[in-house]
């Protein structure tokens, strides 16, 4: 919101720009709320589907903005949704047999492929602030 009032006008494009996106992604995350707490764990894996591509589709192609709008509108957001599609997902399928943790225990390397393909693809960490951060110290230990 802060981004929206300012001076510099790259800033308000570029705020006004993830609104639309960043306010459907506040409705699915209350429409799966309400699912996922009434126990409608598949439709509630749809939201959370749908929702997937719209913070996607928000991710490619605002992907340049300023760290201080990116991580909060869209790389947060689209990491969270993509923990909750794994979680829902093991809840909706009832996941507590042997072959269901062993394919669940196999699924989670795609939370670390996922990240990977936005750290070699888009060459940033915006997913994870603390990842570049911890980069950061890692380079200046090594380059000591």
């Amino acid at each position: 919101m802060w981004h929206l009032f300012s001076k510099n006008g790259d800033q308000v494009q570029a705020a006004a720009g993830v609104g639309s996106h960043f306010i459907f992604n506040n409705l699915l995350q209350f429409a799966w709320t309400m699912l996922f707490v009434r126990g409608h764990f598949f439709w509630s894996e749809v939201i959370l589907v749908v929702n997937f591509f719209n913070l996607s589709s928000l991710y490619f192609r605002h992907n340049t903005y300023a760290r201080a709008i990116h991580i909060p509108a869209v790389s947060g957001p689209l990491a969270w949704n993509f923990v909750a599609l794994y979680w829902n997902g093991a809840i909706a399928v009832n996941a507590h047999t042997l072959p269901a943790r062993i394919l669940a225990n196999i699924a989670i390397w795609g939370i670390l492929v996922y990240g990977l393909f936005f750290l070699i693809i888009f060459k940033v960490c915006c997913l994870s602030n603390r990842v570049d951060g911890f980069s950061n110290r890692v380079d200046e230990f090594w380059h000591k």
